[in-house]
């Protein structure tokens, strides 16, 4: 039986949950009770976020960025939905460390989304820069993972590497990446940035990553 990449499993249930909330804009304790078992302690939080109005999403005027945050118990953090990062403190010591799948403030995003319960903000282009410097800002003696800021970068070098061989595991491929000089704290971490990459460049049979011809490029063929 094949499976697919670190935590897949996990997250897969999560969607499906999602799925069902979305259906009936609702969330029921039997999907409450399931979500908890998911993701003990943090899944309170992340109803309490939600239902508190703690998620927030920024359209920047007249350029229409689009920034993602979750108001927590001490700041305001910001996340990206499509690699599944957030800037807190639980991301950085326990998700990025294999000890959870996904902090509270992801959670809640996704929890938000599906009950459409979104705060929605506008804002003008002026406020990004000032707005991001905020959000971005570590706590003192913490560096915010590299990785993150050149995810493309990193996804633009595994589809080479993927293009030169018949195909690498993820153990593999993360080492092959960290000898280039990213700074991609696990394998996990990285097969989150390519499953979830825009262009749908890669394939995971369960053992190896393989590069697949960019969506772009097939149409053009």
């Amino acid at each position: 039986m094949q499976r697919g990449p670190p935590g897949s499993d996990q997250l897969q249930q999560f969607e499906q949950l999602c799925k069902e909330i979305s259906r009936s804009m609702t969330l029921n304790e039997e999907v409450a009770s399931k979500l908890s078992a998911l993701f003990p302690s943090r899944f309170e939080m992340a109803r309490q976020a939600t239902e508190k109005g703690g998620v927030r999403k920024y359209v920047f005027r007249p350029s229409n960025r689009v920034v993602w945050t979750v108001l927590g118990r001490r700041s305001e953090y910001e996340i990206l939905p499509t690699v599944s990062f957030c800037s807190c403190d639980d991301f950085f010591f326990n998700v990025l460390q294999g000890k959870v799948f996904l902090c509270y403030h992801l959670l809640a995003q996704r929890l938000a989304v599906a009950l459409d319960g979104v705060e929605e903000l506008e804002k003008p282009d002026d406020a990004y820069e000032p707005l991001m410097a905020q959000w971005r800002r570590p706590p003192p003696g913490r560096l915010r993972p590299s990785y993150l800021e050149v995810v493309e970068d990193v996804r633009e070098v595994a589809f080479e590497a993927l293009n030169e061989t018949q195909g690498l595991s993820s153990r593999e491929l993360h080492m092959r990446l960290v000898t280039s000089g990213f700074e991609i704290p696990s394998s996990r971490n990285l097969a989150m940035a390519l499953s979830s990459d825009p262009k749908g460049r890669f394939r995971h049979t369960g053992k190896l990553w393989f590069a697949l011809q960019p969506s772009s490029d097939k149409k053009q063929t």
